[in-house]
């Protein structure tokens, strides 16, 4: 069975204890392909436990989190989530760490953006993080705004995404939830192995969010999000925050860099950088200069002021100025008005626009934009479907509704491009939908990206 969920079933979540550390009954949070429980240790402490979602027969992945989970227990650093325990139980690797505080960056930003300095100073301690796990040779798989941990004021990463090294959500590379897809390189959506300058790439998104309060390519369809971190040039921070400095917008531009090399050499001197230019920004905005004071006006002796009544008399209102009734002043419009009421009755003899006519055509819709929306209609709802489906009969049966929708569509569309595009994409999901009824992983792996290119594909043309 090939597993399309980020959510496991209920039977995927593990015992009460496990290796001495009694868990909640529920899940904290899920990510990726781990759950995160709250927990007591056998001493009584409160800690936190991420555990892989469901037993993994991956012998080579279970030794490569063991080895960067231990990287990562090694670390010591304010910015980072204190470690316990690296371990495994029946097949599932599991971390203990340091209980994880009630707050991230991303509920902050829930509530709007914050301000440069507030935002500098939260990423500063991110970025010194980032800088000690690269130098170790770690680098952050799941980079997002819930990454950041708050604890009090103080700024603390999370465990990095290891558990994706044991095992992906497969659905999840095509329909994805998980919020690191907001703040994703585009080697990472390619399927690369994320390096140190894909940490930047995450971090200036981050920036970005801070200062303006938005996600740098927000969109309701999580494929066109990935198709913009690969292809749609960066956001600036200034087009949707004007008083922001427009000097951010080259930094945020060199920052998400599509190619790796192009981005700053390091987490810190981005934010270094950052920090610079606001500074020189500061400096060169001229100060508004004192308005002077008006000079006190002499004390002039005047004559006892004169009564009153007197000085009412002598400022009496001047006299209204008399006009014509209405009916007199409209006389001289008469000819134009009988004109216009002749014109509008020539017009209801010969026929007003109305539902027959050229403009409510033009403004109606088009047999293309009406399949298309019946398939919004459609495959959204299909795809939930699909990143839900717990077997692979049940996934290949969603498939292949998503490969008749898409092919109906293309049967009612008339650009030659935009029926290629749907064509492929149903082409797409029918391989899928066999891989998955095959059961052969290397096959599903392969259609599941031909439907993410092809979805992308199709939503261009539509563009």
């Amino acid at each position: 069975m090939i597993r399309e969920t980020e959510e496991p079933t209920r039977e995927a979540i593990p015992e009460p204890m496990l290796s001495g550390y009694r868990l909640e009954d529920s899940p904290r949070r899920r990510e990726a392909a781990s759950l995160l429980f709250s927990a007591l240790a056998a001493d009584g402490g409160h800690v936190s436990v991420q555990v892989a979602a469901e037993a993994s027969a991956n012998r080579r992945g279970r030794a490569r989190f063991r080895r960067l989970a231990r990287t990562r227990a090694e670390l010591e650093h304010p910015g980072l989530l204190g470690v316990r325990e690296v371990g495994e139980e029946h097949g599932r690797p599991f971390i203990a760490a340091d209980r994880f505080p009630p707050r991230s960056l991303s509920d902050v930003l829930r509530d709007g953006p914050v301000g440069p300095t507030t935002a500098l100073a939260l990423l500063k301690q991110v970025a010194e993080a980032l800088d000690a796990a690269h130098a170790a040779g770690l680098v952050h798989r799941t980079l997002s705004a819930e990454s950041v941990l708050l604890d009090g004021d103080l700024p603390k990463l999370d465990l990095f995404g290891l558990f994706t090294t044991v095992g992906h959500a497969t659905w999840g590379d095509v329909v994805r939830r998980d919020p690191h897809l907001h703040y994703e390189s585009p080697e990472a959506v390619r399927g690369e192995e994320p390096v140190p300058a894909s940490n930047v790439y995450s971090l200036t998104a981050l920036l970005f969010h801070a200062l303006t309060g938005r996600q740098p390519f927000a969109h309701h369809d999580p494929v066109m999000i990935s198709y913009a971190h690969l292809s749609h040039p960066p956001p600036k921070p200034s087009e949707h925050k004007p008083e922001l400095p427009a000097v951010l917008d080259g930094l945020v531009q060199r920052g998400m860099a599509k190619e790796p090399g192009e981005r700053p050499e390091s987490a810190g001197a981005l934010i270094e950088r950052a920090a610079a230019l606001l500074r020189m920004t500061e400096a060169t905005t001229p100060e508004a200069a004192p308005v002077p004071k008006p000079a006190p006006k002499p004390v002039v002796a005047t004559a006892a002021p004169a009564p009153v009544v007197a000085a009412a008399a002598d400022t009496k209102a001047p006299p209204r100025r008399w006009r014509a009734p209405l009916a007199q002043r409209l006389v001289p419009l008469w000819p134009l008005l009988v004109v216009v009421l002749v014109a509008a009755a020539f017009g209801v003899l010969l026929g007003l626009p109305g539902a027959d006519s050229p403009r409510t055509a033009d403004t109606a819709r088009s047999p293309q934009q009406t399949a298309v929306a019946r398939l919004d209609e459609v495959r959204y709802r299909l795809r939930d479907e699909l990143a839900l489906a717990a077997s692979g009969s049940e996934q290949a049966a969603v498939a292949d509704r998503l490969a008749m929708a898409y092919g109906r569509t293309a049967d009612s569309l008339t650009a030659p491009e935009a029926v290629a595009a749907a064509q492929r994409a149903s082409a797409a999901y029918a391989r899928l939908a066999q891989a998955a009824r095959d059961g052969e992983q290397s096959a599903y792996d392969t259609a599941r990206g031909d439907v993410a290119v092809a979805e992308s594909q199709f939503g261009t043309q539509l563009r």
